[in-house]
């Protein structure tokens, strides 16, 4: 917990330093924009370990199918990473490619799911034929 208060405090103090910056020097406050948001990331993996733990010992206890856990973890990345990329070219005055990067997540997500719904449908067409 103190680690998020920490981090929020920089944010702010660098949201208000961006804002003085980018009056004088737009370049330079997107660098700043940038370096804080890969800064962030590093105590974002600290809470996000313990969890790639968890779902490991999950996996390895249940006996599920491997490529259904690394299949959501990475839709996770893929929607984190991609939000990120988003904001800052949004920061930057890009909106138009913000909504790209957000459009190309999403149909990367979709493609990441595909393994699992067609695991789920044919689990589905199993139960319906027994019946």
């Amino acid at each position: 917990m103190n680690t998020v208060l920490k981090a929020i405090s920089v944010c702010l103090i660098a949201t208000v330093l961006w804002i003085t910056l980018s009056s004088y020097n737009k370049n330079f406050a997107l660098l700043l924009s940038v370096c804080v948001c890969c800064g962030i990331l590093i105590p974002a993996y600290e809470y996000l370990s313990p969890m790639l733990k968890y779902f490991d010992e999950l996996q390895n206890g249940s006996g599920w199918d491997p490529t259904a856990m690394q299949t959501v973890i990475r839709a996770a990345g893929v929607g984190i990473l991609s939000e990120l990329a988003a904001l800052i070219c949004t920061d930057a005055g890009n909106a138009s490619i913000a909504k790209a990067i957000r459009i190309l997540s999403t149909t990367c997500i979709m493609w990441l799911s595909l393994p699992m719904f067609r695991t789920l449908m044919e689990l589905i067409e199993r139960l319906v034929h027994k019946l």
